[in-house]
């Protein structure tokens, strides 16, 4: 079934660009002014190959005249008069082998006349009828096409479903999954990554982190506005999707404050002991939390709060990705408002949202790449014709095949 709907899909683009663009060049012909002893348009069109048919004939009689006198005069020889006339059709045939209607053999010719005689004449006859179901046509397309250009909510099948490569893909997938878990990092500290000389195809350069002035760790504005981040993002637990099999989720600062008040001591930390007392919290009680804290001489310049959301990212809809990464975002910007003690960057990130950019460079290079291949082929033909009309004839015929196909295979799709 498949075989047979591409054969009738390559026929009919084939049919297409056949009928479409000549029926624009006949009008194109009509539209020119003629002078009243210029033939009709039927003529008009084909009279190069006429022309040259009658310069070949008359070329050929006077050469053919030529050779007999010679060879009755005696004053050549039979293969120097033979070689003499090979050497003008040569010479006709090098002249005019740029024209429009040169013939190269009997095949060619015979196409030639077939277009000319049979071809032709319909296509002038309902030239405008033409024109106008080809537009009708091409604006149901493209209204097809239009409200179709979406990417696909869930991750789309590469093969059938009942290959055995996709049921392998499945239990991978959504069955024997090795992490339910997915992370989602809040930053604090970095403003940004400088890339400057890095090779973008090698993914293990990652370039160099740019520190957040702002950010100091050790203040207890800073301390206590990490803290209210945290806080805010553990109330949204439900909604930011946290997993119930890691446990009570906690950030490093909930639990360096913990640590802090069950042994008597004020939170926030005073700043000349802050370094101290979170080095020495963390060799200990707070080890696990060590990964997520970056020292650089002896500073601490990067702190990550790291939550669990039970998402599979390979199994989960795009648009549950949207609305996940929209109430981290809204959750994360409550967290920030809420107090104005200390001033830096604070965002998140997950290997989540790779999707959803992903997304985004997918549906901006498709919006591209239309315009940009349009242009391309009006410029290669207005090059190559030197004709204006040409090139957008031949500009909207290929655009059409293009919107027709794509709106066929659509509807094929949702079938």
């Amino acid at each position: 079934m498949r075989a047979h709907r591409s054969r009738v899909l390559a026929a009919s683009n084939y049919l297409i660009v056949m009928t479409l663009l000549p029926a624009a060049l006949v009008l194109s012909g009509e539209a020119r002014p003629r002078a009243a002893s210029r033939p009709g348009p039927k003529e008009a069109l084909y009279c190069p190959l006429e022309e040259e048919e009658a310069e070949e004939e008359d070329l050929s009689s006077d050469q053919g005249s030529a050779y007999n006198e010679a060879l009755a005069g005696g004053r050549v020889e039979v293969g120097d008069a033979t070689e003499h006339l090979a050497r003008g059709k040569s010479a006709h045939s090098s002249g005019e082998a740029g024209g429009l209607w040169q013939l190269a053999d009997g095949t060619s010719a015979h196409l030639e006349h077939m277009l000319r005689d049979r071809v032709a004449p319909l296509l002038y006859r309902y030239r405008w009828r033409l024109m106008v179901v080809t537009a009708v046509v091409a604006a149901v397309a493209l209204g097809v096409v239009a409200s179709s250009l979406r990417p696909e909510d869930e991750m789309p099948n590469l093969l059938p479903n009942d290959h055995y490569l996709q049921r392998i893909d499945f239990l991978l997938r959504s069955v024997f999954v090795s992490q339910l878990w997915t992370e989602v990092n809040v930053v604090f500290g970095v403003v940004g990554i400088d890339r400057t000389g890095v090779d973008p195809n090698a993914f293990e350069e990652l370039g160099k982190p740019i520190w957040d002035p702002a950010f100091d760790i050790a203040s207890p504005s800073s301390q206590e506005h990490i803290l209210q981040v945290c806080s805010t993002l553990q109330e949204a637990a439900e909604e930011l999707a946290f997993t119930p099999a890691a446990g009570r989720q906690t950030c490093f600062m909930q639990a360096f404050a913990d640590h802090v008040v069950a042994h008597g001591h004020p939170f926030p930390v005073a700043e000349a002991n802050f370094t101290r007392e979170m080095g020495d919290w963390l060799l200990d009680p707070g080890r696990r939390f060590t990964s997520q804290i970056g020292w650089v001489d002896g500073n601490i310049k990067l702190a990550v709060a790291r939550y669990y959301v039970n998402v599979n990212p390979l199994d989960a809809t795009t648009a549950e990705l949207r609305r996940l990464f929209t109430a981290w975002t809204q959750r994360l910007q409550e967290g920030v408002e809420v107090t104005t003690a200390a001033d830096f960057r604070v965002f998140h990130t997950s290997t989540l949202w790779l999707r959803i950019g992903l997304e985004h460079s997918v549906m901006h290079s498709a919006s591209l790449t239309p315009a940009i291949s349009a242009v391309a082929a009006f410029v290669a033909v207005l090059v190559a014709s030197r004709r204006l009309f040409v090139a957008v004839a031949s500009t909207m015929t290929i655009g059409f095949v293009v919107i027709s196909v794509l709106a066929v295979l659509i509807m094929w799709c949702a079938c």
